[in-house]
């Protein structure tokens, strides 16, 4: 197994390559491109703004070598957080196109005044509606995972297995379709769920 953390720059991720180092997925953190072509695993974690997300993505070059890797060749994928949302077609958090390897647009959380439905969402929720198969197999029903975000994607069609949460309305939590994979919270943060999220993640061939 050959783990690559895309580095984007744009938030610490050591914490992220800490808990991979316990589970014992060797990895590498990088941003250089050539490297998704010895990959067999590629996580894309992110914090910040999705703007300055893409731009990072532009001024790498790792856009077209990321869509090769994941549609081509159908390799395991997973987006963490921002690095979920720039999986998608774009934000109304900012102006430019995201990857688009999957549909729709991330939207600015929803808040109805209620102290547990603030925008910024930031701390343990729980997630529901998806099946016990891929990355979530083994989770259990209402598996707790550690957020924090201000955009999400709304929903998500097709036969994608997806995971939704609740805050004032559903947003999607998480998806695989295939070996495309995306999170909004952090697996590295959620304790034991998410160990074993990123266990089956890497279970994906």
């Amino acid at each position: 197994m050959n783990v690559l953390v895309i580095d984007l720059g744009t938030g610490n991720i050591r914490s992220l390559s800490s808990t991979l180092t316990y589970l014992g997925a060797t990895h590498v953190v990088t941003a250089d491109p050539a490297a998704l072509r010895t990959a067999t695993h590629v996580i894309l974690p992110g914090v910040g703004a999705y703007d300055a997300a893409m731009e990072a993505v532009e001024r790498l070059s790792l856009a077209r070598p990321l869509q090769e890797y994941a549609v081509e060749r159908s390799m395991p994928l997973l987006g963490v957080c921002l690095g979920m949302q720039i999986l998608c077609e774009g934000s109304e958090e900012g102006r430019r196109h995201g990857l688009g390897l999957m549909p729709g647009r991330c939207l600015r959380l929803a808040s109805n005044g209620e102290a547990h439905h603030k925008v910024p969402h930031v701390g343990f929720s729980a997630i529901h509606g998806y099946r016990d198969a891929g990355i979530f197999q083994g989770l259990g029903p209402n598996a707790h995972f550690y957020f924090t975000h201000s955009y999400a994607l709304a929903s998500l069609d097709g036969d994608s297995n997806v995971a939704v949460c609740d805050h004032a309305r559903p947003f999607v939590a998480g998806f695989q379709s295939g070996m495309l994979c995306g999170v909004q919270f952090h697996p590295e943060k959620s304790q034991s769920t998410g160990l074993r999220l990123l266990s089956n993640f890497f279970e994906l061939a």
